[in-house]
C-alpha cells in the first residue's frame, strides 16, 4: 500500500512536499471499484483476501468510500492550488494494476499536474519495486544537461 500512501500524503498536504514517487499504486479508483463490486460484498473477490484486509485498514471494516481517503478527490482539490508537487508514477507491464495507474496518470495530466509515467518490465513484486525506486531516483535527481 506504499504507492497509495505516498499519493494520499502528498495530495492531502501538498504544501509539505515537492515530489512524490508512487509504484504500482492501488486504490486509485476506489469509488468505481466499490460501485462495480456492489460495496464490500464482492470486493474481496475483486482484489483477493490480502488486499481486502489492507483496504479494510484504510476504508473501514465495511470498506466505504470517503472523499478524504480517495486520491482522485484529493487530486481534484489540490489541482486548484497554484503550486502542486511533481508526481512520478511507475508500474510494470505485467502488473494487474497497470491500467489503473495509466488512467491515474492521464487524470493527473488532465488536472494540469507535472507528472511522469514510467512503464517497464515487471510485475507487482519486490524485484519490480527495487528497480522502480532506482529509476525514480535517477529521474528525480538527474543533473541538468
Amino acid at each position: 500500500m506504499g504507492g497509495y500512501g505516498a499519493l494520499k500524503c502528498v495530495l492531502t498536504n501538498p504544501e509539505n512536499y515537492n515530489t512524490c514517487c508512487a509504484f504500482s499504486s492501488s486504490c486509485l479508483f476506489i469509488k468505481e471499484d466499490l460501485e462495480r463490486s456492489e460495496g464490500s460484498k464482492n470486493f474481496k473477490e475483486l482484489y483477493g483476501n490480502a488486499l481486502f484486509k489492507d483496504f479494510q485498514a484504510i476504508f473501514g471494516e465495511n470498506i466505504q468510500w470517503n472523499p478524504q481517503e480517495d486520491v482522485i478527490e484529493l487530486a481534484k482539490n489540490t489541482a486548484k492550488k497554484e503550486e502542486k508537487p511533481f508526481i512520478y508514477i511507475s508500474c510494470g507491464n505485467d502488473d494487474f494494476l497497470l491500467n489503473d495507474n495509466k488512467r491515474f496518470y492521464q487524470k493527473l495530466k488532465d488536472l494540469d499536474y507535472n507528472v511522469k509515467f514510467k512503464q517497464s518490465e515487471g510485475n507487482h513484486n519486490w524485484q519490480f519495486f527495487d528497480n522502480a525506486l532506482k529509476n525514480a531516483l535517477e529521474y528525480c535527481f538527474k543533473e541538468d544537461e
